[in-house]
């Protein structure tokens, strides 16, 4: 089902071919030979190199939410701190000061606010790749005997 609909090739004549390995051409086609079966090995080749796609892809996926969720936990602690200092400049009546710390900490608030819109996409990328490269995984590990050539 999956390589009939073109699989996760661009071309659809590569993945017609991927289609037709192993089976022999049907009478009146061009071509008169069989295509060669797969070997284990080549499967396993396979394999591997959509593992290595799947890691490429989700490195830099999983690097971001790293990086984000350092920065989460510096704002939040600078929040913290800056949420002292507001109190101990209300206990002072300190107009000028409450002022600069509350628009410090309203940007900081927001910035955390961006950080996590931005992980909760993130997330939601790493899912979605994860589960492709699942997909395109499985496929190949579900790739039936008959495919699979003794050469």
């Amino acid at each position: 089902e999956f390589l009939d609909s073109g699989g996760w090739h661009d071309d659809a004549s590569e993945s017609k071919s991927l289609r037709n390995r192993g089976r022999k051409q049907e009478p009146g086609t061009k071509q008169s030979e069989t295509v060669p079966k797969m070997t284990k090995k080549e499967i396993r080749q396979k394999r591997s190199e959509v593992m290595a796609e799947k890691a490429k892809a989700l490195k830099w996926i999983e690097s971001r939410i790293k990086e984000l969720e350092n920065n989460i936990e510096i704002h939040e602690k600078e929040l913290e701190r800056l949420n002292s200092e507001l109190i101990k400049a209300s206990e002072e009546k300190n107009g000028m000061q409450i002022k600069k710390l509350s628009q410090l900490s309203h940007a900081s608030q927001d910035l955390i606010e961006n950080h996590f819109a931005e992980l909760e996409k993130l997330y939601e990328k790493k899912e979605k790749e994860a589960a492709r490269f699942e997909k395109k995984l499985n496929e190949w590990a579900s790739f039936s005997k008959r495919d699979i050539g003794y050469r």
